[in-house]
């Protein structure tokens, strides 16, 4: 059966001399693992359509009985340069798709992720700066659209004074004082606050905050513990790693 969808490049595997394995997120099949022969050509008909964080048009031969479908063509729906013309912009992006596909059923419609994605990576190739606050909002607003919303009360934020407060990994929820168990963490008034922001506002008004350094930690923290919490199969992402150490 032909199959023709807009997709999200994840991953690119090389296979043979001449063939790539691709893993893409389409819109109307989900994740969908395709055989692309002959693509590490030169004049490979794939041109650079390819590349993960790419969004395409392709079309491609469903066959229920193997889980590798053969791509037949691919090309670019939406350019967005500059995606890999900056380390910050490529170090975000990876792990918003790296990420992805952890979370990802193969063959499972979700078009609500693939709208966030897709929302998300062309803010991250419009504007400069803040990069990482692209991660921080996308990863909660993934959670959210998994069922695993942040329980923030606008009560229990605005109370959190300047001796900081708690978060409760397995809820997300802020308190302004007191541990509730052993589990929760202490963080100061900042990263609480824009904890709530990235789980509760749109991207815009989340691309536009200024974090200190200090404060971006305690997110990348907080955030890590929320989605350890409620992804059984969640992963250090390697694209981190691999950022931290070229920068």
């Amino acid at each position: 059966m032909i199959q023709r969808t807009d997709a999200i490049v994840l991953r690119k595997i090389s296979y043979s001399e001449s063939s790539l394995i691709l893993t893409l997120f389409t819109r109307h099949s989900g994740k969908v693992s395709v055989m692309a022969k002959g693509a590490k050509r030169v004049k490979s008909k794939f041109g650079a359509a390819l590349q993960p964080l790419s969004y395409i048009q392709v079309v491609y031969y469903k066959k229920d009985t193997r889980e590798l479908q053969n791509l037949s063509d691919a090309s670019i729906a939406l350019h967005l340069p500059n995606l890999h013309r900056k380390l910050e912009k490529i170090g975000v992006g990876m792990q918003l798709i790296e990420l992805t596909h952890q979370v990802l059923e193969e063959q499972q419609e979700q078009p609500l992720i693939f709208n966030l994605l897709l929302e998300t990576l062309i803010r991250l190739d419009k504007f400069d700066g803040q990069e990482q606050n692209m991660l921080f909002a996308y990863r909660l607003k993934l959670l959210a659209c998994l069922g695993f919303s942040a329980n923030i009360q606008k009560a229990d934020v605005e109370a959190v004074d300047e001796n900081g407060g708690w978060f409760v990994p397995s809820t997300g929820q802020i308190l302004p004082y007191g541990s509730p168990d052993k589990t929760a963490l202490k963080c100061s008034r900042q990263a609480l606050r824009s904890f709530a922001i990235f789980a509760k506002s749109d991207l815009e008004t989340a691309h536009r905050l200024q974090l200190q350094p200090e404060t971006q930690r305690e997110i990348i923290e907080m955030t890590d513990l929320f989605l350890q919490k409620h992804l059984e199969d969640y992963k250090s992402l390697k694209s981190a790693k691999v950022l931290s150490q070229m920068q």
